[in-house]
């Protein structure tokens, strides 16, 4: 195919330099001088056919070689859209440069492009800095962009080589803002490892959310004003070094955008000089106890890294002794159990926490309390007494309050029963044992009592008839427990029906009915010690003692109470008895 003309007129741009057309094939394009290092097919085929129709606007420039070939200054693109197009030879702006400027002006002329990736601007900013000595403000000069903007571009440079590519090969282009993010981590494969979760997310719902990704990015960098060790210390860590001359450390960074923090970007590194220094404290501190890694995972709450686990039957020495009998009592447990130089300090614990890898020192909950009741007592010895004695009033009223509560539930339990029964008993004779009831008459009434049955079920709580199921020996199975906690109800309630419409004796079946409307008013929320008033009105109605009833198993509680004390004081002999021997 014939070359493409010029057309001068269009560029409004005077020639620099000879205008001359000559072979493709003498043209040399270096390799690493541009700093695009993508060319979209669509944008390249776009090019071509404005090539095709109006000609070389603006032609690539070249500077002579020495073997009669060219050099490649600018015009990378539209040397490749003329490839496309099957072009043997190209109009060229022929200027006399050395290798060093023909490189400036290359990288110059490429950074002025509009749609040049962030990454690409980086790597091309960097080169005329690293390679040819350039200030930002040269290089703003040469580029007209702003010296921040440059700075700005600048922190992309630390994204590690795979972590570009992935990002370069995106489909759609990923936002600055998570190029920047990426960037504040300073080692390769985390980086990655982040740009994973960025891009595939959970459950598939896109692209994660800036303000999430920056909360990831701040799981993998720590300040290193937390640091436990010394960040001087080059012996904890001898392959790494100290932490002020580390280039993971922000403020040794070249870049103004960290000067200011002092911020660890390497936290695998980080996380072995936590452990390190907790290996060290093991050997400083032999008499203390070192929680293993395995364990330290059910200590520590998952969803609240500085947070124990709820009941872990430990306490951080540094955390706030709160007690609610004594509210302005907001001291550390550290702060108490110093006094006396520490004599009732509890042996110590290090853990190591593996969700942010810091190190805590914790002491038992039961041990710390213990010696705090003995520091109190000795504090002020009368106070300590009162506090005993109070103590023990306490315990007795909450024995007293669940021994009353247990005594109100049985009795309701039994009322229930026995109201219904009680009403079964007094109700006419033909109902009760069938007298002068045909077969047909006795299976329509059972067939309504069933109907009337089904319709509580759906009218009525299912509380009821959870109660009665299980006060008539109506059970889960195995098969049946495994099933959501939420069915086990209705599978009760179910069995309840089932052995009820089995039933022949219709006398039965009205007892269940009252039974079940008893119970509704039985297992209604009360908000006294008193009976439900609606279960004493039926008791009264067909003379059934609820309240003689809860003495007699109110006292019977008392007994069994008694009696199990002094077992445990009987038992509590033997052992002492049995250590003394």
């Amino acid at each position: 195919m014939a070359s493409v003309k010029i057309k001068r007129a269009a560029t409004g741009i005077p020639a620099i330099g000879e205008l001359k057309e000559v072979a493709i094939a003498s043209i040399v394009v270096a390799a690493g001088w541009n700093p695009r290092s993508q060319f979209a097919g669509d944008g390249l085929a776009e090019l071509a056919a404005d090539i095709q129709a109006h000609g070389f606007i603006q032609p690539p420039v070249v500077t002579p070689l020495e073997n009669g070939k060219y050099q490649l200054v600018a015009g990378e693109r539209r040397l490749r859209a003329a490839k496309l197009l099957g072009l043997t030879h190209v109009p060229v702006n022929i200027k006399q440069l050395d290798t060093r400027n023909a490189f400036e002006q290359t990288v110059s002329e490429n950074l002025t492009r509009v749609n040049l990736h962030p990454i690409e601007e980086a790597e091309g900013f960097e080169r005329l800095q690293r390679d040819h000595g350039m200030s930002i403000k040269e290089i703003a000069a040469r580029t007209g962009k702003h010296p921040k903007f440059i700075i700005s571009r600048l922190q992309l440079v630390a994204l590690g080589e795979k972590v570009k590519e992935t990002i370069l090969s995106l489909k759609a282009e990923l936002a600055v803002g998570y190029l920047f993010l990426l960037a504040r981590i300073r080692n390769d494969d985390l980086q990655l490892e982040v740009l994973k979760q960025i891009l595939h997310t959970p459950h598939n719902e896109g692209l994660l959310p800036l303000s999430k990704a920056e909360k990831l990015v701040e799981n993998y960098q720590v300040a290193l004003g937390s640091a436990q060790f010394k960040t001087a210390d080059q012996s904890l860590y001898p392959e790494v070094g100290a932490c002020t001359q580390c280039p993971y450390n922000t403020t040794n960074l070249p870049r103004e955008a960290f000067a200011k923090k002092e911020v660890c970007t390497n936290i695998a590194c980080f996380r072995e000089k936590q452990q390190r220094q907790f290996t060290k404290l093991r050997d400083e501190n032999p008499e203390a106890v070192f929680i293993e890694a395995k364990k330290a995972k059910t200590i520590f709450a998952s969803y609240s890294p500085e947070k124990l686990a709820y009941n872990c039957g430990y306490v951080n020495l540094d955390d706030t002794r709160n007690d609610y009998r004594e509210p302005g009592q907001t001291k550390s447990w550290r702060t108490w159990l110093r006094k006396f130089d520490g004599e009732y300090m509890p042996r110590p614990h290090f853990i190591l926490n593996p969700y942010n890898s810091r190190i805590y020192q914790l002491v038992r909950e039961d041990e710390a309390e213990a010696s705090i009741k003995k520091i109190k007592a000795r504090l002020n010895p009368e106070e300590g007494e009162q506090k005993r004695l109070q103590s023990e009033r306490e315990l007795a009223e909450r024995r007293k309050q669940k021994r009353e509560q247990q005594a109100k539930k049985e009795a309701v339990e039994w009322g229930v029963q026995e109201i219904a029964r009680a009403a079964v008993l007094n109700m006419p004779t033909p109902l009760v044992g069938q007298v002068g009831l045909t077969a047909e008459q006795v299976t329509g009434l059972k067939q309504y009592l069933l109907l009337l049955l089904r319709a509580l079920n759906n009218y009525y709580f299912r509380d009821p008839f959870t109660l009665i199921a299980r006060q008539r020996g109506l059970d889960l199975s195995e098969k049946e427990r495994a099933r959501p906690r939420y069915e086990h109800q209705d599978i009760l309630v179910q069995h309840l029906l089932d052995k009820a419409a089995a039933e022949e004796d219709v006398a039965a079946l009205m007892r269940l009915l009252g039974e079940i409307i008893l119970a509704k008013a039985a297992t209604e929320v009360t908000y006294s010690d008193d009976l439900p008033k609606a279960l004493k009105a039926a008791a009264g109605e067909f003379g059934v003692n609820l309240e003689a009833k809860r003495k007699e198993i109110l006292a019977s509680l008392k007994q069994a109470e008694k009696q199990k004390g002094r077992k445990n004081k009987k038992e509590k002999v033997d052992e002492q008895s049995q250590t003394k021997a």
